[in-house]
């Protein structure tokens, strides 16, 4: 089990989720709206022969690809917990898969701030605002969690 999870009521362990989500969420959001701000104010980062074409080709790849892959391994990693494990096993195991699928979609949407840093093309932004929005679909829910976690009356008891 994971230390920081250790002494902690599955209430607070699910909130603690929440706040990774958020977090997760927020940091490609304040990279973009910063590099936006820099790029208006005319600040150059550009490199020369960098297509934003090519690199928004990348992103869409690694997005897609992102996607289907965080969904499988997410779904392979939460298919291992048993329905007797008790919640506190069931959130570490849920805790890894989650981060793991986040960190899946936030890697094509820091791409995408890279690009749009580099080339100064907005189209590059598109892509993150898409994919952080997949990301914010993607939070925590108790329902979510009673279905992916198999979670008894009781351990749903225990996160009201």
């Amino acid at each position: 089990m994971n230390n920081s999870m250790e002494g902690k009521s599955p209430k607070q362990i699910f909130n603690t989720v929440k706040i990774m989500h958020l977090a997760i969420c927020t940091g490609p959001l304040i990279f973009a709206i910063a590099m936006a701000y820099l790029v208006s104010l005319g600040e150059s980062f550009g490199v020369t022969g960098i297509s934003s074409t090519l690199i928004l080709l990348i992103a869409v790849l690694l997005f897609v690809t992102g996607i289907f892959l965080s969904n499988i391994l997410y779904k392979k990693k939460i298919d291992t917990i048993i329905e007797s494990y008790n919640i506190k096993d069931k959130f570490a195991i849920f805790t890894g898969a989650f981060i793991l699928k986040l960190a899946l979609l936030e890697a094509p949407a820091l791409l995408c701030v890279v690009g749009f840093m580099l080339t100064a093309d907005y189209k590059l932004l598109i892509p993150v605002g898409i994919i952080l929005l997949f990301m914010y679909f993607s939070a925590p829910t108790l329902s979510k969690l009673t279905n992916d976690l198999k979670l008894t009356p009781d351990q749903i008891k225990e996160l009201s």
